[in-house]
C-alpha cells in the first residue's frame, strides 16, 4: 500500500481502534452469555450444529468460528475475546472502504474514526459473543453489494458467501439482506443512478441465498410457533435508547442527528463577505446557494439504517418469543440491530464533510472525539459484567470440603462457575431441577436438597426466585452467617 496522507491517517485510526479494543480485555469476568458461547464452542462441530438447531435462538456460524479459534488459542478470557477484537478491527477498515466507495476518502476516514471510537462497538468487541462478527459480515455484505454494479464474478461470489455467512450468524442478518432488496426493488418506482445492479442477476443472487439458507428455514418456522401475543406493546422509548446507544450519549446523539441532516445538503456562498467591525450588517448581505445532493446514496444509507430497526420493532410491539416457561425473549433488542449503527456513522461522516469551513469541521470532529473518548474511558474504568471470577475464588478459598452449593438458575455452575472454580470436593446442585422459577409449589422440595448438610452456600444470579423463597426457607432451619453482593450475583452462607 502506497504511503499517502490518507493511508497514514487510516493507519493511525486502525492502531488506536485496536488499542482501545485490546486494553483491559480480560479485566472483567466471563459472564453468563459469554459462558454459553464458550461452552457451545467447546462441543465438536456436528454437535454445535445440532445444539443450535435444538436451541433455535441463533444459527451456528459464530459458534463454529469460535470452536476452531479455541482449538488454536485456548479458552482463556483473553483469547476467546480476542476473536471479537480481530473482527472489530477488520470492520474499521471495511467501513473506510465503503465510505470511500459511496462518497470519497474523507467520508471513509471519518466513518472509520467514528467506529474506532464507538463505545458501543468497543464494548461488544470485548465480549465472547457474535456481535463483532455481525458487524464485520454486515459490512462485507454491503461492500460486495455495492461492487455488484461492476458485474464481476468475484464480487458476485463475495456477495453470496458474505451474505450467507451473515444470515447463518444471526437471524437479524436477514434484515440487512431485506434492506438491500428494498433498495433494489424501489428502483422500479424511483429511478436512481447509484448502484445500477442488473435485476435478473439480482434475482439469481437472492434465489441462491434462499437455497443456501433452506436447511435452516424450518428452524425459523419452528421459532415462529413460539410467538405469543403481547398483553402490552413495546415502549416507543426503546427506539430513542437504540439511537442513543449508537451515538454513545444523548449529547453525541444530538450532534449525530444534526450532522446526519447535513448529509444530503450542500451549500456555497454566492455573495457577501464577513466584516468583524460591522458583523451584523455584513451577515445580512450574505447569500447562499443550498441544494440537495447524493439523494440516492443517502436513501440507500437510510434504508440500511432503518430497515432492521423498524421491522423488528414493529413486530416486537405485538409479539414476544416464549421458548421456556421461565423466560420471555424479546424480538427486538438494540444489540441485535448493531449492523444498522454503521449506516448512521456513514451519514454523520458525510454530513461533516459537507461543511465548507475547515476549522468548523475540525472543531466538530474534536468535540465528537472528546465525548466519545469520555464514554470509552468510563467503560474501561467501570465494572459491569457479572463477577463470577471473584465468587469462584472466594468459594475456592473459604468453602469447606463437602459444602453444598445451590445454584438458581442451575446452569450457572456448569457454564460460568465451573469455568473458574478449581475445587472438585464441593457438592453442586441446581434448585429447582428443570426451571429457575421458584414458587409455592416447588419450594417444598428444597428441604430434600439441603437435608443432611451442615453448611449450605446459595448462589443467585439471573434468579427466578422473585419472592426470595429460597433464602426464607433455608433460614427457617439454618443461620445465615454470611451474605455478599457482587455485580449480578448474590452469595449466602447458611450453617445449622
Amino acid at each position: 500500500m502506497k504511503l499517502t496522507k490518507n493511508n497514514l491517517i487510516l493507519s493511525m485510526i486502525l492502531f488506536f481502534g485496536l488499542i482501545l479494543r485490546i486494553i483491559n480485555l480480560d479485566r472483567e469476568s466471563i459472564w453468563l452469555d459469554e459462558g454459553i458461547s464458550i461452552k457451545t464452542a467447546m462441543l465438536n462441530a456436528p454437535d454445535i450444529i445440532k445444539y443450535a438447531a435444538w436451541k433455535i435462538i441463533h444459527p451456528p456460524f459464530y459458534s463454529l468460528v469460535l470452536h476452531y479459534w479455541i482449538v488454536l488459542f485456548g479458552n482463556s478470557e483473553f483469547y476467546t475475546r480476542l476473536l471479537s477484537v480481530v473482527l472489530a478491527f477488520c470492520a474499521i477498515f471495511l467501513i473506510y472502504r465503503i465510505g470511500s466507495l459511496i462518497f470519497n476518502d474523507k467520508v471513509g476516514l471519518i466513518s472509520a474514526l467514528l467506529l474506532a471510537l464507538s463505545e458501543l462497538h468497543i464494548r461488544y468487541s470485548q465480549e465472547v459473543r457474535s456481535y463483532s462478527l455481525i458487524t464485520f459480515l454486515s459490512l462485507l455484505s454491503i461492500y460486495f453489494f455495492i461492487k455488484l454494479e461492476k458485474g464481476s464474478i468475484k464480487y458476485s461470489i463475495g456477495y453470496i458467501i458474505s451474505s450467507t455467512l451473515l444470515i447463518y450468524t444471526h437471524y437479524y442478518g436477514l434484515f440487512i439482506i431485506l434492506a438491500q432488496n428494498i433498495y433494489v426493488f424501489t428502483k422500479f418506482f424511483v429511478p436512481y443512478d447509484f448502484l445500477k445492479i442488473n435485476f435478473k442477476n439480482w434475482i439469481k443472487y437472492q434465489a441462491i441465498l434462499l437455497a443456501l439458507f433452506l436447511p435452516w428455514i424450518d428452524k425459523i418456522i419452528t421459532m415462529l410457533g413460539y410467538l405469543e401475543a403481547r398483553t402490552s406493546m413495546e415502549s416507543i422509548d426503546k427506539l430513542y435508547s437504540t439511537f442513543a446507544e449508537y451515538a454513545g450519549t444523548a449529547y453525541l446523539l444530538f450532534f449525530f442527528l444534526f450532522l446526519s441532516s447535513f448529509s444530503i445538503i450542500t451549500y456555497e456562498r454566492t455573495k457577501g463577505e464577513l466584516n468583524w467591525k460591522n458583523i451584523f450588517k455584513s451577515l445580512e448581505n450574505f447569500q447562499w446557494k443550498v441544494k440537495f445532493s447524493n439523494v440516492d446514496k443517502i436513501y440507500f444509507l437510510l434504508i440500511w439504517l432503518f430497515t432492521p430497526i423498524i421491522f423488528s420493532f414493529v413486530f416486537s410491539r405485538f409479539y414476544f418469543l416464549d421458548f421456556l416457561p421461565f423466560t420471555r425473549n424479546p424480538i427486538y433488542a438494540m444489540r441485535y440491530t448493531i449492523g444498522s449503527s454503521l449506516a448512521l456513522f456513514l451519514l454523520v461522516a458525510k454530513g461533516l464533510t459537507n461543511f465548507r469551513s475547515k476549522y468548523f469541521k475540525l472543531i466538530l470532529i474534536g468535540l465528537i472525539m472528546s465525548l466519545s473518548l469520555l464514554n470509552v474511558y468510563a467503560y474501561h474504568t467501570t465494572d459491569s459484567k457479572e463477577q463470577w471470577r471473584d465468587v469462584a475464588n472466594y468459594l475456592d478459598t473459604n468453602a469447606e470440603k463437602g459444602d453444598l452449593l445451590i445454584f438458581n438458575a442451575g446452569y450457572m455452575k456448569d457454564i460460568v462457575f465451573d469455568y473458574y472454580s478449581k475445587r472438585t470436593d464441593l457438592l453442586k446442585k441446581p434448585f429447582p431441577e428443570d426451571t429457575r422459577i421458584v414458587d409455592e409449589e416447588n419450594i417444598g422440595d428444597l428441604g430434600k436438597v439441603i437435608d443432611n448438610h451442615d453448611r449450605v452456600w446459595v448462589i443467585l444470579s439471573h434468579s427466578g426466585d422473585r419472592n426470595n423463597l429460597i433464602i426464607k426457607t433455608i433460614g427457617e432451619s439454618y443461620n445465615m452467617i454470611f451474605e455478599k453482593r457482587y455485580i449480578g450475583i448474590k452469595l449466602y452462607l447458611f450453617e445449622k
